[in-house]
């Protein structure tokens, strides 16, 4: 393996410049994690990756790419700068995304035919579920000894079932609460709020709603950025329980992200009274085996959750009733864009908001 190994990036040297690209780079695990018999050997690959990586044979005009399902458990080495450090999380595909990826799988099939209504109903699916649809309806043109045609496709889908109007006013709370916090405290720019009005039975995993808000500035995070991100994160929650009694599961999500920024303001930034920390850069094993395992750590936390979670539930009281009148729209068009929410919030409270900063898009989703 090691041969072949080096071998594959001789030939990209020589090929350069070349895009190497290194599939379930996640099969690099963790040296420290390895326990099993076979740890010395594992040892040895990832010392031979690492050193294909920025060893001292130069591979100027070679870029190194990985993919992967898991990347939480790669070896710290190999996302360090210099190695892989660039990192992009994929998330399912958007509609034009999902469009892009049925006719690839046509393969020059069907290249004249809108795809709208495929895109519409396609919703929550993979790559690999519409790689699935497209073998179905081939499968059904063969029965009928003709080419494949876009009821194939569209007969091939999961059964689709419409949300009941109650599952869509609590998903429509939900995603209007993260973004009431968000305006409200000026941490992200908030794009539009969008909810789902239909879902595929054979999808396990599917969005029901999501709040389009930008990244945190990345360069100046203190301890108050934090919370309100924090704070935003439980603003569904909040949401729900203020307009509803009580939240749903759909919170697990924003729970487990709220839980592990508290984790790094106390153990890896110091700001949360403790200076001593964990060494230099994020380990996603150690905030795992942290929240299991120190009773002490998790009090503090518990303590940051519960601030931002009552002062996410203050705001939103005190919004309470154009949160109503935007949940009316929500539930009716799907839809809201950011500028509508905010011009809601600021005309009728006659409260000047506070400016939001301008960055890229970025797409949180429950």
């Amino acid at each position: 393996m090691q041969r072949a190994m080096f071998r594959s990036f001789e030939d990209a040297r020589n090929a350069a410049p070349a895009i190497l690209f290194i599939d379930e780079v996640d099969s690099f695990t963790d040296r420290d994690r390895e326990e099993s018999r076979n740890a010395s050997y594992v040892r040895q690959v990832i010392n031979a990756f690492l050193e294909c990586l920025d060893g001292t044979v130069d591979r100027e005009g070679v870029v190194v790419v990985g993919a992967c399902n898991n990347p939480a458990v790669i070896d710290g080495a190999i996302l360090r700068p210099g190695r892989l450090d660039q990192h992009v999380r994929l998330g399912y595909p958007d509609a034009e995304a999902r469009k892009g990826i049925l006719r690839m799988h046509l393969r020059g099939d069907l290249a004249n035919e809108d795809l709208s209504k495929f895109a519409e109903e396609s919703v929550g699916m993979s790559g690999a579920d519409i790689a699935q649809v497209v073998r179905l309806a081939r499968r059904v043109a063969r029965r009928h000894g003709r080419a494949i045609v876009i009821d194939d496709v569209l007969g091939s889908l999961p059964g689709r079932v419409s949300l009941s109007l109650e599952v869509r006013r609590k998903v429509a709370i939900h995603e209007l609460g993260h973004a009431v916090i968000a305006v409200s405290t000026g941490t992200r720019k908030l794009w539009g709020v969008s909810i789902e009005s239909r879902i595929s039975n054979d999808v396990d995993r599917q969005i029901l709603g999501g709040a389009v808000l930008t990244p945190d500035d990345w360069q100046a995070r203190d301890r108050q950025t934090y919370l309100d991100n924090i704070c935003i994160l439980l603003g569904g929650i909040a949401a729900e329980q203020v307009l509803l009694g009580q939240h749903s599961d759909g919170a697990s999500s924003d729970l487990d992200h709220a839980t592990r920024l508290a984790v790094v303001i106390d153990r890896h930034l110091g700001m949360n009274g403790l200076l001593h920390s964990w060494p230099a850069g994020l380990d996603e094993q150690r905030i795992d085996e942290a929240r299991r395992y120190d009773a002490a750590l998790m009090v503090r936390v518990e303590k940051i959750l519960v601030e931002q979670l009552d002062r996410a539930r203050n705001i939103i009281q005190s919004r309470r009733w154009q949160i109503e009148r935007l949940l009316l729209e929500l539930v009716d068009r799907g839809s809201l864009s950011g500028a509508e929410i905010e011009e809601s919030l600021w005309v009728e409270d006659k409260i000047p908001l506070p400016p939001t900063p301008k960055a890229r898009r970025k797409i949180r989703n429950r």
